[in-house]
């Protein structure tokens, strides 16, 4: 019974996707049960947003359906360069690799998803941080 209900959720979650997304015509790769280590599947769902054959889109979802994790590859060069973490299906930190060299350079702190708390970013790419703002309330 698990099973057809993780399943039905795979299904649930990309018609989600599809009727969410920006871009049209988005073609689905991949829809499997994932285990996270507690023995409960959770839906991994890829995406081919330009149709080249190759994952573009890639989202972790909780049992409700909600994302925990979310890849981009927003250059469509076959890797991966826009990272997102979600908490109760809210984005809580995104990871960027501006300069698409496979390393992270931009990270975002949000708050309720929409407001920027943290902003640290790597601007000639040396792998040391060299911008590093905080936002909201002094303590």
């Amino acid at each position: 019974m698990r099973y057809i209900t993780v399943f039905g959720l795979l299904l649930i979650s990309a018609f989600q996707v599809f009727a969410s997304s920006p871009v049209t015509d988005v073609k689905v790769l991949r829809a499997e049960a994932r285990s996270l280590g507690e023995g409960k599947p959770t839906p991994w769902i890829e995406l081919d947003r330009n149709k080249d054959g190759r994952t573009d889109q890639a989202m972790l979802l909780d049992q409700k359906g909600l994302k925990i994790y979310e890849e981009l590859d927003y250059n469509f060069d076959g890797e991966m360069d826009d990272f997102c973490y979600y908490a109760g299906g809210v984005l809580v930190r995104e990871e960027i690799d501006t300069n698409f060299d496979g390393k992270i350079d931009i990270w975002v702190f949000l708050q309720k998803g929409i407001y920027i708390e943290r902003y640290m970013r790597d601007t000639d790419f040396d792998g040391v941080i060299d911008i590093d703002k905080k936002y909201g309330p002094k303590k």
